[in-house]
């Protein structure tokens, strides 16, 4: 009985991993104009002399470990930009607890694979959404 669910979870988490990856890649793909005003405070001078687009997650990463900060904020009007399908922005406004712990996780992989010092320090990295639509009910 057990054995069987565990099975069923195993078979739920399927979208739920997918969620994590399909955010995993809006985190590494979403890019933002230099030459735009949105966002710049938090761009490294670097960054913005290159002239070239800016993966905006990338920076704020890096941005979270000069601040030694573990949340990650996102525009969600952003995820809207590269989601053509509207899939991931679907799940999150949907239900966002039960993927919120996918979520962290694709976070902590970002913070990984660009940090991988600032991760392995035992952190857990956070989420948070900002530019929400709005509901009424």
């Amino acid at each position: 009985m057990l054995q069987e669910s565990v099975i069923a979870e195993r078979k739920l988490d399927v979208q739920a991993e997918k969620v994590q990856k399909l955010f995993y890649e809006f985190l590494m793909k979403f890019e933002i104009d230099p030459s735009s005003e949105s966002h710049l405070a938090y761009i490294s001078e670097e960054a913005l002399a290159k002239k070239k687009p800016i993966r905006l997650y990338e920076e704020l990463v890096k941005e979270m470990k000069i601040n030694d900060k573990k949340t990650l904020y996102i525009d969600f009007t952003h995820i809207n930009s590269l989601d053509p399908t509207f899939e991931l922005r679907e799940a999150l406004l949907s239900d966002f607890y039960r993927y919120e712990p996918y979520l962290k996780k694709a976070v902590y992989n970002l913070v990984y694979d660009l940090l991988p010092d600032f991760a392995k320090e035992g952190r857990d990295f956070y989420l948070a959404f900002y530019n929400l639509p709005s509901v009424d009910k």
